[in-house]
């Protein structure tokens, strides 16, 4: 507030020649030796800042502005010399210092850097282990029955549950933001099941072939063993749009799935014999599929979903032997088909990121498969010039199980 000779401000406890007061906290009237003025008119309240054209506030009350210091009371009001105003200097108006170039950016967090990476350039290399168990039955006949009272002991549709480990690799390359490849390689070694009878000379083979053997016919003990083994091959485009939904693959597949039954009798009074299936499926398709990612704090889930259409090739062969198996009781025989089968995949994957470029996985694994042939439907315990030839290959498999593994990218 403007006023003759100099501005009223409150009275503060020093003195500008940097004198204290007579008491630590005392208010008193800040005076510079001038004589008695009287109070100051209403003037027109002036405001403005560099750069801007000022503007005046009217003044109605005639009492000066009371201007209140934090942890002070209100003090009267003494006249400072317009001499002593300086304008107000220091570094907080003198700009920025040389060389400063503002404020450290944020940090960027691991879920940033992850979804960055995820379309530039890179290849990437990951290895899994599968732990699936058979989820479906074969068809199939009668297989074992007691000789007394023709009871069946088991039959081809129990054959279910079979375990195994296997493993997935997969190489893949990011070429651009909307564009990759991936070959994949998937295999399971041995998925086995077993079941064994005994009772003393009172087992056989459920079928007339029995009658014509030694060893199949009042047996004292048989054991039947089913494996399964299967080889994939995977080639794969995978093409993101700019729309958020995810991944789209494009690709072609090779998938061989091999099945061996094998059905053992033993005789204590002859000797042991084998009843032997063999099952190969070829398949050759193309596929489609989406791959899904949600990102976490953590790392990323990712589903990934694949089907296709296949021409199959498949065949059967098969050797019934008997006394020790050096007699051919059905010499070497079999068949094959072609045909058309599907399959269907589905991924589920939860990914843990320790460092940039490597992620830790748990997953779980499903897969199925229409039109198979599997070697326990091919059990043919008739007894004629044909038997053994047919082959039977509309049947369907399905596998799960989980997987765990790590991909490493750079």
């Amino acid at each position: 507030m403007s006023a003759p000779g100099g501005h009223y401000f409150p009275s503060l406890p020093f003195g500008f020649d940097g004198s204290v007061a007579n008491s630590p906290g005392a208010v008193v009237p800040v005076s510079y030796n001038m004589p008695a003025a009287s109070p100051p008119s209403p003037q027109p309240f002036e405001m403005s800042s560099p750069g801007a054209e000022s503007s005046t506030m009217p003044l109605d009350d005639p009492s000066p502005f009371p201007l209140y210091v934090p942890g002070m009371p209100p003090a009267g009001y003494g006249v400072v010399p317009a001499q002593f105003e300086q304008p107000m200097q220091g570094p907080a108006f003198a700009g920025p210092a040389p060389g400063y170039a503002g404020p450290p950016p944020a940090e960027e967090s691991a879920w940033a850097r992850r979804r960055a990476a995820r379309g530039k350039p890179r290849w990437s290399v990951g290895a899994e282990s599968l732990f699936l168990t058979e989820g479906s039955n074969p068809k199939g006949p009668a297989l074992i029955q007691q000789v007394s009272n023709d009871a069946v002991l088991l039959s081809a549709s129990q054959l279910d549950g079979s375990r195994g480990v296997g493993s997935r690799f997969t190489v893949g390359r990011q070429h651009s933001e909307r564009l990759g490849y991936e070959f994949v390689y998937s295999g399971l070694y041995g998925a086995t099941q077993s079941a064994s009878f005994f009772s003393d000379n009172n087992l056989a083979l459920a079928g007339p072939i029995a009658l014509a053997s030694l060893d199949f016919y009042q047996a004292d003990n048989m054991t039947v063993n089913y494996d399964t083994t299967f080889h994939n091959y995977e080639s794969n485009f995978v093409v993101t749009p700019d729309t958020g939904l995810g991944s789209f693959v494009i690709g072609a597949r090779f998938l061989y799935w091999k099945e061996r039954f094998d059905l053992q009798s033993t005789d204590s009074d002859q000797f042991t014999s084998d009843y032997v299936v063999n099952a190969t499926n070829r398949m050759y398709g193309g596929q489609v599929g989406w791959n899904g990612i949600v990102d976490t704090a953590w790392g990323d889930t990712i589903v990934k979903l694949r089907g296709g259409i296949f021409g199959t090739h498949a065949s059967q062969g098969q050797t019934l032997m008997d006394l020790n198996n050096t007699f051919d009781l059905r010499p070497a025989t079999g068949g094959f088909d072609n045909r058309t089968s599907y399959l269907g995949e589905c991924s589920i994957i939860q990914s843990f990121n320790p460092a940039e470029c490597v992620d830790l996985r748990i997953g779980y694994t499903m897969m199925w498969i229409q039109g198979l042939t599997r070697a326990p439907e091919q059990v043919d315990l008739t007894d004629n010039f044909d038997s053994g030839t047919a082959i039977y290959s509309d049947s369907s498999v399905f596998m799960h199980g989980f997987s765990l593994g790590a991909t490493f990218s750079w």
